[in-house]
Formats: structure tokens, C-alpha cells, sequence
């Protein structure tokens, strides 16, 4: 009977770690906590259909200046996160799930591929090796406030494993299952992840032609790699073709990143610089475990390695692994001879290299990848040399164990359940208050015709806020994202007048403020006035240089509004909602006679909301003809308007109050009429539907493909 159990466990071994690093996660979260801030914030965990709505479907995005801007790559993602979310009930419940595939699927993809490297020989090296990559240093850290792209820890290794079985065997279905899984998990394919996608697969990709054409010595498929690669386009167009022709329009921010000199002058060759000393060669080879008292192990993998070659100098499966493992030891540390690091400086005046100018944080996944590859078949080559391969067995299961001590706080969750930087011991998780919830349900309810000011203010394009059991969010503006209003948040969303708004509050110019809101088409003013998310949690990060010109306290901050023209018109706990006076604020679209003028109040005009993208109005004039209209969001040439079906010339189409969209038309386009119907489009928002009418064909194709009864190449 023991026996029969020990062969089951040997044969299952694998799968009883991946469950085992599956459940992990679910000790990180207590019920009802969540970890959704960050830079790209992850409120899609908590309401994932309002985050479809308000940021997935437009090429808008809804943060104070109205950008136009793509982001649907998030769709077919957080469309699986809703489904989650549905069947869970429970925000927490989907975070652990994500984080439990990627430990365990990440654990299982590297597993497979040592397995299948050495032709199925071995259960340790594959085993080791998996364990290894998940548990390496490197690769610990950024599961809190996880950007999409973090899903790389699980996706590298297992397209990887697709791709390589589909070399291999010559099986398609491993081709059509690699698809099948880029078109959910779009986000990591998508233009905003290109640098951990340019990072990981044109390496891998190279890496599996040679290992296929010189070690195993098979034909490639040439033909379905074709296939595959239009199919691949055609699956991801619904984003790529928006995103690509964002690319090239002139003026926006990707443009100005990938192609502007002096952007990569300072996107790139400068912020490498900077960050420079905190490369190492050595800590990257040896990687300092979290708990530095073992210390020691970190010589662990190196010490076997080099065993290996030892032992095996002609394996070319070793030595191609090895090659790839030194690029990417290259690329990750940088700092190698003072000719390697002038090299690399000279790679950033590639087009879209700066997209690695951060190499400390691009590269580490691709590196642990290669470096776990390699140790597994230096593993296997010590294995094939030892007379006492049972006692190699006990040796890797220390082995095992000590790189899981030596991960301890990671697997406690202590990498998740961590103290925002400069507060008061205020935890990263917290549990959403149910009177916010209800006020993000009012902020639903307001006019579409009116931007909110959120105070207070942070340094960035943070909003900080408490949770009931005493920590805090801080991220992305949740009222953008999640009820689909424009919100000034922070110093980067004002644009051009972050400088202006500071010096008006340092002087307490109370009606230049007035001024500048109206400009900015501000109607309303959200006042969270909780301590616990200023001076008492948050006594400086992320409010430290916006402090050095708004109040220093909350009730500083009351008084603030207190100077304005509003009015209170919403009040739950320390939730508070403002109105400004009609007379002062603007609506986003308007008519007026003069450049930069106010609005015309003898024109009749009503702006209807049809999508963020498309607005319907109706002017009706008396006496006078208003020439100009007035859109008050971020100045971009895709928008377009109509008067009467007829297209403004784009010459007409330009930029206002430093910003804004304005376009003039003359009383002999108006044709003497006192009553005109216009609309205002977003010209791009349409590669968007052509892009999702090319993904939808390229599915059902692939569809058709899966389904065919030949599998084989």
C-alpha cells in the first residue's frame, strides 16, 4: 500500500506543489481586503463592469483633461475578472485567484519545459527549476499594487512551454491554445506592455528556432508560424490598431515617447543613468534572499551551474541556454565594463528603446526565466553523473526547502501586506467603507456636463482613501474609473496650469482659483475630509510638494472651499460634494463670439452626451452668431465637428486656452440661419470598431481552426 502511494506522489509531485503554491494567496487577505493602488490602479477587482464601461470601450479616458487616449486592451481581461467576480462575490477571492495562477501555473509552465528539454528523464530538475523561478528574489517582489503586465510571471514560462511543444511535436493545438490565451490576457501583449513583451519573447522566440533547427534537429513549420503570427495580429487588432495609430499621430504621448530626441534623452539615456548604481552584477547572479540570514543559499544555483558545465561541456542545449542567460545577465545588470555600459547608453537612440530605461525593473523575469532554465539542465546533467541518484533526490528536496525558508516573507504575504511609504503605518489593504461606496453612487447620478475637483490634492495623480479597517488605497482617481467623470486629483492631471493653481493658493487668490476652475470646466468639488488620509495617516507622501502651497490640514482645507462660490450639496460621514455657482463654472462644450472668451448667454445651446466619444447639440441664435465652439478637453486633432452634417475644416480645429479644442466657423458657413443642429465625433474612436470587426473575424477563424480534426502539422 505505501508503495502504491509513494508512486502516486511521484508521479503527482508536481501537481501537488502547484496546488500547494495555488492556496498561498489565500493566507495574504483577510475577507473583504483588497490591494488595488498603484500607478495603473487595479479597480477592476472591485468593480470590473463600471471599469469596462468608463475605460475599456472609448478611446477617451476619463481623467480631468479628457485625453484621447486607447485603452481597450483591458477588455477581454477584466471581462474574465468580471465573470469572477460574479461567480465569487468577493473582490478578494478573484485577487487570490490571479495571484495564485501565477505562482502555480508559473511554477508548472517552468516545470514542464526543463521536463521537456531533457526529454522526460528527470522529476528533480524540472521540479527544482520551477521552484527556483518562482521563488527566486527577483521575482518576489511587485505583487502589491501589480500592474497587468505582472501576469508576465506566469505567462512567459507557459507561452513558452506552448511554443516550444508546438516546435517539438508539431502540433498545432499548442499553437492555437498560446492564441486562444494572448487574446485574454490582451493586456500583456497590448502596446503599454511592450517593454516586458519586446523583453521575453523575440528572445524566446530566437532561442526556440535554434534550440529546434540545431539540438533536437527538427523541421520548423515555417508555414503555421506564418499563420500563427497573422492570426496573433488579427486576434489583438481590436488594440493594437488604435494604439498603432495613436503611434504615429504627432503630439501624443506615445509619439513624443518613442520618437521625440529629447524625450529619449531624458526619458531614456538620462533615467538610465540615474539609475545606474543600483545595478550589480554580482547581487543579480547571486540574488540576497528575504531572509538574510541564509544568505548562503544565494550560492546555491551558481555553485550547480557551474558543476554542470563541469561535468558536461558539449551539451548544446546547455550551452545555447547559457548564451542566452549571459544577453540577459547583460541586459539586467548593464553595468559590465565601463565599453558595456556606453553601449547601452548608445542602444536608446533606437526608436522605442527608452521603453527600457527602467532595465532594473524589465528585465528581471526574462533573466530568472534563462537563469531557471539553465539550472534545471545543470541539475540534470549532475543527476545523469551520480552513481546515488536517491541521494541527489534528499539533496534537492533540502534544496527545495531552504529556497522556501529563505522565501518565507514573501509566502506570508508579507511582500503584499506592506506600510505605505512615509505614512503613519498605514497597511496598503484595506476594505472599501461602504458611505464612500454610496457617494461613488451619487457621483454616478451628477450631470454628465461637469469635472470634479478632488480634494485634497496629491503630488502625482494619486487618491488616497481610507478603508474601514484601517488601511488605505492609494491609486488611480476611483471617481474616473469608476463612474466615468473627468477628476482633477493630483498636480499631473491639471496639464499646463499645475504651477498656476499652486501659485493662486500660496497667495490665496481666491478668484483666480474661481478663474481657473471655470477654464477647466470644473463643477463640482469632492472633499475627502478624513484626517486618517492627510496629516494623521499621511502626514507627507503623496501630498509632500502640493503642501508646500494648500493647506496643511483638513479643516485648512475647509476653510479653502469655505472661500469659494459653492454650495454643499452632498454630505455622507467625511464625504462632502460642492457646487460652484452657475455664474463661474463652464460647461465642457460651449459657444462663444471671442477666442478664450466666456460663453455667450444669448444663444440658445444644449449639448447632449451620447458616448464620451460622440455629442449631440442644437444651437438656436438671436441677434447674435456666435462663431466659435468651445470644447474644453485636451486638444486633439481626431476630434471633428459638424454643423448641420457638414465637417468643419480641420484648419479651422484649434488649440485654446492652452489645452482646449475651439473651432471657428463664419456666418457664411452658418448660411443666415438662426437654428443649427451639430456633432461632435472622435474620428479615432472608429479604428476601434474596425479593430474589434478584425479580432471577431480572426476568433471565429481560430475557432474554426481549433475545432479541425487535423492537429498535426
Amino acid at each position: 500500500m505505501n508503495t502504491i502511494i509513494y508512486k502516486w506522489i511521484g508521479r503527482n509531485i508536481h501537481w501537488i506543489f502547484a496546488a500547494c503554491l495555488f492556496s498561498i494567496p489565500f493566507f495574504w487577505l483577510k475577507s473583504g481586503e483588497m490591494d488595488l493602488g498603484g500607478d495603473s490602479g487595479r479597480l477592476y477587482f472591485y468593480d470590473p463592469i463600471s471599469f469596462i464601461k468608463n475605460v475599456s470601450l472609448y478611446h477617451f479616458v476619463p481623467e480631468g483633461l479628457g485625453l484621447a487616449e486607447p485603452n481597450t486592451y483591458y477588455l477581454p481581461y477584466v471581462a474574465l475578472i468580471a465573470v469572477l467576480r460574479f461567480v465569487f462575490q468577493s473582490p478578494t477571492i478573484v485577487i487570490n485567484i490571479i495571484s495564485g495562477l501565477k505562482l502555480s501555473v508559473g511554477f508548472l509552465a517552468m516545470y514542464g519545459i526543463v521536463r521537456e528539454v531533457i526529454r522526460k528523464k528527470s522529476i528533480l530538475a524540472p521540479l527544482m527549476a520551477g521552484m527556483f523561478y518562482i521563488l527566486a528574489p527577483i521575482m518576489l517582489g511587485n505583487y502589491d499594487k501589480a500592474l497587468t503586465s505582472h501576469n508576465q510571471v506566469f505567462l512567459n514560462p507557459l507561452m513558452f512551454y506552448l511554443i516550444l511543444k508546438f516546435f517539438t511535436d508539431t502540433n498545432v493545438k499548442y499553437l492555437w491554445a498560446a492564441l486562444w490565451i494572448s487574446f485574454v490576457f490582451a493586456p500583456n501583449f497590448a502596446l503599454t506592455s511592450a517593454p516586458p513583451f519586446f523583453a521575453f519573447y523575440p528572445l524566446s522566440i530566437v532561442f526556440l528556432l535554434l534550440y529546434t533547427k540545431f539540438v533536437v534537429r527538427k523541421v520548423i513549420p515555417w508555414r503555421w508560424m506564418f499563420y500563427g503570427g497573422l492570426l496573433f495580429l488579427g486576434i489583438q487588432a481590436f488594440h493594437l490598431l488604435p494604439q498603432v495609430i495613436n503611434l504615429f499621430e504627432p503630439g501624443s504621448f506615445t509619439n513624443t515617447r518613442v520618437f521625440d530626441r529629447t524625450s529619449i534623452m531624458h526619458e531614456g539615456v538620462r533615467y538610465f543613468t540615474a539609475i545606474l548604481p543600483l545595478a550589480s552584477v554580482v547581487k543579480d547572479i547571486f540574488m540576497t534572499p528575504m531572509v538574510t540570514q541564509l544568505t548562503w543559499v544565494s550560492f546555491i544555483a551558481p555553485t550547480i551551474i557551474m558543476i554542470g558545465f563541469v561535468l558536461n561541456t558539449k551539451s548544446k542545449v546547455l550551452i545555447l541556454t547559457a548564451g542566452f542567460y549571459l544577453v540577459t545577465l547583460y541586459l539586467y545588470a548593464a553595468k559590465i565594463t565601463n565599453v558595456g555600459v556606453e553601449f547601452y547608453k548608445n542602444l536608446y537612440y533606437i526608436p522605442g528603446f527608452s521603453m527600457f530605461r527602467n532595465f532594473i525593473g524589465q528585465w528581471p523575469s526574462v533573466y530568472a526565466f534563462f537563469y531557471a532554465l539553465l539550472l534545471g539542465l545543470a541539475i540534470h546533467v549532475i543527476i545523469k553523473h551520480l552513481s546515488y541518484r536517491r541521494w541527489m533526490s534528499y539533496l534537492g528536496g533540502v534544496i527545495i526547502v531552504l529556497w522556501v525558508v529563505s522565501a518565507l516573507p514573501f509566502l506570508k504575504g508579507e511582500t503584499v501586506n506592506k506600510i505605505h511609504t512615509q505614512s503613519d503605518n498605514v497597511r496598503m489593504t484595506f476594505a472599501m467603507d461602504p458611505k464612500y461606496e454610496e457617494t461613488l453612487a451619487f457621483i454616478r447620478s451628477l450631470p454628465d456636463d461637469g469635472k470634479i475637483l478632488t480634494l485634497p490634492l496629491t503630488d502625482a495623480y494619486s487618491q488616497v482613501l481610507a478603508g474601514k479597517n484601517g488601511g488605505a488605497y492609494v491609486g488611480t482617481s476611483t471617481i474616473s474609473q469608476l463612474t466615468g467623470k473627468k477628476d482633477f486629483n493630483g498636480y499631473q492631471i491639471f496639464g499646463p496650469f499645475p504651477e498656476d493653481m499652486m501659485k493662486y493658493a500660496r497667495e490665496k487668490d481666491y478668484e483666480a482659483i474661481t478663474s481657473l476652475l471655470s477654464r477647466l470646466s470644473i463643477r463640482y468639488i469632492f472633499h475627502n475630509s478624513d484626517p486618517a488620509i492627510y496629516e494623521a495617516g499621511f502626514p507627507q507622501s503623496p501630498y509632500t510638494y502640493m503642501k508646500t502651497s494648500f493647506p496643511q490640514t483638513q479643516k485648512g482645507y475647509e476653510e479653502f472651499v469655505d472661500k469659494l462660490p459653492t454650495k454643499r450639496i452632498y454630505t455622507n460621514g467625511s464625504y462632502v460634494i460642492y457646487e460652484l455657482d452657475r455664474s463661474v463654472w463652464r460647461s465642457e462644450l460651449y459657444v462663444t463670439d471671442v477666442l478664450e472668451g466666456a460663453p455667450d448667454s444669448q444663444a440658445q445651446f444644449m449639448a447632449t452626451r451620447i458616448s464620451p466619444v460622440f455629442y449631440h447639440m442644437s444651437l438656436t441664435t438671436k441677434d447674435t452668431h456666435p462663431n466659435i465652439v468651445v470644447w474644453n478637453n485636451t486638444y486633439n486633432r481626431n476630434w471633428q465637428l459638424f454643423v448641420d452634417n457638414t465637417l468643419v475644416p480641420e484648419d479651422r480645429h484649434v488649440k485654446l486656452n492652452g489645452y482646449a479644442n475651439a473651432w471657428r466657423f463664419t456666418t457664411d458657413d452658418l448660411e443666415g440661419k438662426k437654428s443649427y443642429t451639430m456633432t461632435l465625433r472622435l474620428k479615432s474612436q472608429k479604428y476601434i470598431w474596425i479593430g474589434w470587426g478584425v479580432t471577431l473575424i480572426s476568433l471565429i477563424v481560430l475557432a474554426l481552426m481549433s475545432i479541425r480534426q487535423k492537429t498535426y502539422v
